[in-house]
């Protein structure tokens, strides 16, 4: 089946299996992108990242108008939340001044 019929087959019916196949055939490529932005050292948080992507999907799978393919939908929302969290990071990320640094 491919994802637009998966998706459709989601939308009218709640179908979990439906779900399950698309997880199953986009979790990687979702999981490199994450990473690739993340970086490589990042391996936990890109799978947390990338769990809570799918988890976001679900919830609005219903406002899915078939526009684009599901699969840049999907990696739009990918990009965005990697690289919100990247910016949020940055953010928390310790300070060290001058001093620590020599």
């Amino acid at each position: 089946m491919d994802d637009a019929l998966l998706v459709q087959a989601f939308q009218r019916t709640g179908d979990e299996a439906s779900f399950k196949a698309l997880v199953d055939r986009h979790r990687r490529p979702t999981f490199r992108l994450v990473l690739s932005i993340l970086g490589a050292g990042h391996h936990g948080a890109a799978e947390e990242l990338t769990q809570d992507v799918f988890l976001k999907v679900y919830r609005r799978l219903g406002q899915f108008r078939g526009e684009a393919k599901f699969s840049t939908w999907l990696y739009r929302i990918a990009y965005n939340q990697a690289v919100d969290y990247r910016a949020r990071a940055r953010f928390r990320a310790r300070h060290y001044g001058e001093e620590v640094r020599r």
